[in-house]
């Protein structure tokens, strides 16, 4: 009996030396499932050889030492069990493990063990420790049902988890006889076994557990590489998968499956193609390809589910058919937003097109601003909106801003604001500075608005910069509800509109700026071949009449002054004439009659011609047709102007019932036309404006009998001259 208390002194400290270490090695891992299950199992399993230590040296009482063992290895089977509840992902049973509080057993055992009287907790009628108090009693039986109950438990959880993953195989043995070896040696103690003899041998198995659950979690880093049970990912994959026989009949489907063809009882054994009608295409197909993919379209025709499904053909070892394995992933969602967004697209072009159109039907920029600004606001369903343009694309002074050139639905007080703004305005800086579009959610709660803005619009304010050529032209501005958030896809689109409108914009400051151009180089060529001439020719005259007074000769005096004074009255003819064509004119707003008499009166009048204008009646003219008389009119008064040193000219314009009719008419020196010069620019041009327009010009003139040119167009009903 004394070699058997030594041995038994001995493996329990080195069984609660084991335990020790295995704590410490499992609290010093990384963080992951089950480590503090581990390091409180190496605690139970110290309480235990430790207890065990004391009833066998006597330094504790019988009862109680036998009491903290049997106590510590109830603990360890729950840590075990906590363990792989833990390790497997278990929470329906961590819930549970919490409700029923498997700690509560072995405390209670432990209490009502070490506080009752002997004869309260065994029916045997012994009266000392002698293996029989602990070994015989019903709570031996209870403690023996628990322990084993918690480390099958805890087994089937492991190997259900271990056993369906292959790479986890050649270390799940350790794990599971470090779980089942203390199973068998707890029995002992009823074969008669000595209970010293019974306490080394199932602390050997704890010691021997420890060493394998250390090799497997440790050593083979099992606490890192936790597995996943197989059948957990295939059922909770996020595609839908169903198996059927060659006869298309259901034999098994997960969870996502329900969702198409019903509850798994009422789906198995039914048809798969009387529930998805394309199946049998797929089927026909699927016979000589092991896999395809389609489109398939499940739902009905005002709510429609599209599936992205994958066929397999499942065989035995020989290659025969055993049936199939359908899994899909349902694009519904994408389907719809890639529907959504080509309508989107379209309605981005047709948009792009009606702005296109504007640019060519409206006759000002300023309109087409103006009308593409409220085809943008319609076409997002905005509230308001707003353009402001760059006085110059290419720089940007501190002294330049950006001006209002359209609006819609702003109040007063806010158009004001918006009226002129400066590039470093808080409103707009963000948009200048980076060029990329600037959404302010809520207008009313931004302190960064200035407060003319903020308390008269609500919503949301989308601010998209207007480029052109890559220089920034200005800014649109879009206002609608602040629950109703601009999309990245509308975003784009109105950037892109954006800039359609800007390259328009840019355009045409472009032609207008080359139309200025050329404008200021004809000046200068007329002015070089006219008032310079004229000015240079006077010039040259009263220098030759000063010679002649200087020689005393009155006669050179007596030809040069009526010379020069004709001379000086030309030149100042032709300089009315440039101070007019100087001037802007508005031929649509003001009509071609009162440009004709605004020039008659400013260039003619003062020229000492006396003019006369007679204009019928509602004469009705395109604008076309109304620019080509009038440019041919211009053309017809210079050369009277110039050349024909007359002294009265006439202008008529009347109508008659399918054409339109101008005469311009004076009593200057005249000309042959049978002699005109094939080099003469203005007849040329007058011929060319009214073939442009289907007209007809006839040129009446004779030496010294004045000149009549008459001009003859088709009327137009649908537009009225003003």
């Amino acid at each position: 009996m004394e070699l058997a208390n030594t041995i038994a002194v001995g493996v329990n400290l080195a069984a609660a030396s084991g335990a020790i270490v295995f704590t410490v090695f499992m609290l010093r891992q990384p963080a992951t499932h089950g480590r503090f299950s581990l390091a409180f199992y190496g605690l139970s399993t110290m309480l235990a050889f430790t207890a065990s230590l004391f009833f066998s040296t006597g330094w504790a009482s019988p009862l109680l030492g036998l009491g903290l063992t049997w106590l510590g290895y109830m603990l360890s089977a729950v840590a075990l069990f906590a363990f792989a509840v833990h390790y497997t992902r278990k929470e329906y049973l961590r819930k549970l493990f919490a409700l029923i509080g498997v700690f509560a057993l072995p405390l209670l055992f432990f209490v009502v063990l070490f506080f009752l009287p002997v004869s309260a907790i065994s029916r045997s009628p012994a009266t000392g420790i002698n293996g029989t108090l602990i070994l015989d009693g019903q709570w031996a039986m209870m403690s023996y049902f628990y322990i084993n109950i918690m480390l099958t438990l805890a087994a089937v959880l492991l190997i259900r988890t271990f056993f369906g993953t292959l790479p986890f195989r050649s270390s799940a043995w350790a794990v599971f006889l470090a779980v089942l070896l203390p199973i068998p040696f707890l029995f002992v103690g009823f074969a008669g076994v000595p209970i010293v003899v019974q306490l080394v041998t199932v602390n050997v198995m704890y010691l021997i557990s420890l060493a394998f659950l250390y090799y497997a979690f440790v050593g083979r880093k099992l606490l890192l590489l936790v597995p996943l049970p197989r059948e957990l990912a295939v059922e909770k994959m996020a595609d839908g998968w169903v198996v059927v026989d060659m006869n298309n009949h259901i034999l098994d489907l997960n969870a996502v499956a329900e969702d198409v063809v019903g509850s798994r009882m009422s789906a198995y054994g039914k048809d798969f193609s009387t529930i998805m009608t394309d199946w049998n295409i797929v089927a026909s197909e699927i016979s000589n390809n092991v896999q395809m993919q389609v489109n398939v379209r499940t739902g009905p025709q005002d709510d429609p589910q599209y599936l992205d499904l994958r066929a397999f053909l499942i065989t035995d070892r020989n290659g025969n058919p055993l049936g199939r394995l359908l899994s899909w992933y349902d694009v519904t969602e994408k389907r719809l937003q890639e529907e959504g967004r080509a309508r989107a697209h379209d309605q981005m072009f047709s948009l792009m097109y009606s702005i296109s159109s504007a640019a060519g039907r409206t006759k000002s920029m300023d309109e087409f601003v103006q009308a593409s600004t409220q085809q943008v606001t319609h076409a997002f369903r905005c509230q308001a909106s707003f353009v402001l343009l760059a006085n110059d694309f290419a720089a940007r002074d501190a002294d330049d801003g950006l001006l209002m050139a359209s609006s819609y639905n702003i109040p007063y007080q806010s158009e004001k604001r918006f009226s002129m703004m400066s590039y470093v305005d808080p409103l707009v800086s963000p948009v200048v500075e980076k060029h990329e579009p600037y959404y302010i959610p809520d207008l009313s709660r931004d302190a960064h608005i200035p407060s003319g803005i903020r308390e008269n619009l609500t919503g949301g304010m989308l601010l998209v910069p207007m480029m052109a050529e890559g220089n920034f032209a200005g800014v649109l501005g879009l206002v609608r509800p602040s629950e109703m958030p601009f999309s990245p896809d509308e975003i784009e689109n109105i950037r892109s509109l954006a800039d359609q409108m800007a390259g328009f914009v840019s355009g045409d400051r472009r032609r207008q700026l080359a139309m200025v151009m050329a404008e200021r180089q004809r000046l200068m060529r007329d002015l070089h071949d006219s008032v310079t001439q004229k000015l240079y020719g006077l010039l040259a005259l009263t220098e030759a009449a000063e010679m002649g007074l200087e020689a005393g000769s009155t006669e050179m005096l007596s030809r040069s002054l009526p010379r020069i004074t004709e001379n000086a009255r030309q030149a100042l003819k032709e300089m009315r004439l440039f101070l007019f064509e100087l001037q802007p004119r508005d031929l649509e707003r003001d009509g071609l009659e009162s440009v004709l008499h605004q020039r008659l009166a400013s260039v003619e009048g003062r020229a000492d011609i006396q003019t006369s204008l007679s204009f019928g009646e509602k004469i009705t003219l395109s604008l076309e047709k109304e620019l080509a008389l009038y440019y041919i009119a211009m053309e017809a008064l210079n050369n009277v102007l110039k050349h024909a040193r007359a002294k009265n000219v006439t202008v008529k314009v009347h109508q008659g019932r399918m054409n339109v009719f101008m005469e311009i008419e004076d009593d200057g020196v005249g000309f042959n036309p049978s002699l005109e010069k094939t080099g003469s620019m203005g007849l040329r041009n007058m011929r060319y404006r009214v073939e442009q327009v289907g007209g007809r010009i006839k040129i009446n003139s004779a030496p010294n009998k004045g000149t009549q040119v008459i001009v003859t167009v088709g009327r137009d009903p649908a537009t009225r001259l003003a």
